[in-house]
């Protein structure tokens, strides 16, 4: 039996926003940034589940999740190349290859996204799209907050003891 086609791009966009989480918690994992990444691979995963689970319209809220994490990739890409400041910091080759895997992780969902059959009307589309591109806004902002900015601090706020030994690592 083979599969309905928006079920394959369903699926697509969940296979991208998966792989858009792992690339965050690895950067996560190198930066010794475990709980802020995780954070901030939130609402990817939570829209990875949407998918998952064939929700009507998930396109529109992945959408606003890939493009917002291209946006960052190539705010990082300025930084390095030395056209804007707007992203500075240090970034070890690993959070640089994590930035390529998410802006093809990105393009990959958006394809995926632009083939799906799904047809929601525009003004649910309109929403969805800026409920997500909201909740994935706050939780970067959140994410730049004490006590989400280092693991240590993040540990002693919440006594985590599993996160608190991979970050020690």
């Amino acid at each position: 039996m083979r599969n309905h086609p928006q079920r394959q791009d369903a699926r697509g966009q969940m296979t991208a926003l998966v792989a858009l989480c792992a690339a965050l918690l690895v950067v996560g994992l190198v930066a010794h940034e475990i709980a802020r990444h995780a954070l901030q691979a939130l609402p990817a995963l939570l829209c990875a589940a949407a998918a998952a689970a064939n929700v009507r319209g998930v396109r529109w809220a992945a959408a606003a999740i890939e493009l917002f994490w291209i946006g960052i990739a190539v705010l990082i890409w300025l930084f390095l190349l030395g056209i804007a400041p707007i992203a500075n910091g240090t970034y070890t080759a690993v959070e640089i290859a994590m930035t390529v895997a998410m802006v093809l992780a990105g393009a990959y969902g958006l394809f995926s996204g632009g083939r799906s059959g799904d047809r929601a009307g525009t003004l649910i589309a309109v929403a969805l799209f800026m409920a997500a591109a909201a909740i994935q806004t706050a939780a970067m902002a959140v994410s730049l907050k004490p006590p989400w900015t280092n693991d240590a601090q993040f540990c002693a706020a919440y006594a985590l003891p599993l996160l608190c030994s991979a970050s020690q690592r």
